[in-house]
């Protein structure tokens, strides 16, 4: 029988494609491989997970959406994986997109559309479809990582793209929202990536790729050790 040790928990899963793979050796499948690792770990040992992004086929949410599928049990009576999709994503869906794949999801997974200020919108208010503007994109993406820091007790961590449209890249914000929460914080820097930036700029590792900067490592470090910068 499976001791379910994180049985009441909610774990946020921090994960985007890492620049770094080829040279590390290695490569997209590997990044999934691993995710799909620790899912399935962290939901047979009675976790639910919580992941902010879209819903782009082939990527992160839905692979994640298959691996709550598959170790889903009825007797949990609640959800093992939730989606909460920011405001400047889903008022870019076509309305009939976003029934028809909450209505896929049946019992094991949940998809919550986000207000601006990061709060839940009912799931029967229709908004009319229209691309989100440059400025929103910032504010409403932290109010979303806020929200998903609240609702959680830890996060894992893994690879992370450096290329963003909010104040920093995504997975640097969602750590530095966990790190400020004092909630801990599993950082996989193996695959590079923002994560190894994190671990290199935190002296968790040493690391073998040539150091880089991106815009806003100097902030993460200041905010990360309490100085904080305006947003």
């Amino acid at each position: 029988m499976v001791n379910r040790f994180l049985e009441g928990w909610r774990i946020a899963v921090s994960i985007s494609d890492s620049p770094d793979l080829a040279s590390l050796g290695l490569g997209d499948r590997h990044l999934r491989d691993v995710m799909v690792e620790v899912a399935r770990h962290l939901i047979s040992a009675g976790a639910a997970l919580v992941y902010g992004g879209d819903l782009r086929k082939k990527g992160y949410t839905e692979l994640l959406f298959e691996v709550a599928a598959r170790y889903y049990k009825a007797s949990d009576r609640r959800p093992c994986f939730t989606n909460f999709l920011p405001w400047p994503v889903h008022i870019e869906m076509p309305p009939d997109d976003l029934v028809k794949s909450v209505y896929e999801l049946g019992e094991h997974a949940e998809i919550i559309r986000l207000a601006p200020d990061g709060t839940s919108l009912p799931q029967n208010e229709k908004i009319a479809p229209r691309r989100a503007r440059d400025e929103e994109w910032a504010p409403t993406l932290t109010a979303m990582r806020r929200r998903v820091t609240a609702e959680t007790q830890a996060h894992v961590v893994l690879g992370g793209a450096l290329e963003y449209r909010g104040r920093m890249p995504g997975i640097a914000e969602e750590t530095l929202l966990a790190l400020e929460a004092k909630k801990p914080v599993y950082l996989l820097g193996g695959f590079g990536g923002c994560a190894g930036d994190i671990c290199d700029e935190m002296g968790l590792a040493k690391s073998k790729r040539p150091h880089r900067s991106w815009n806003m490592r100097n902030q993460f470090a200041r905010e990360s050790m309490g100085q904080r910068t305006p947003p």
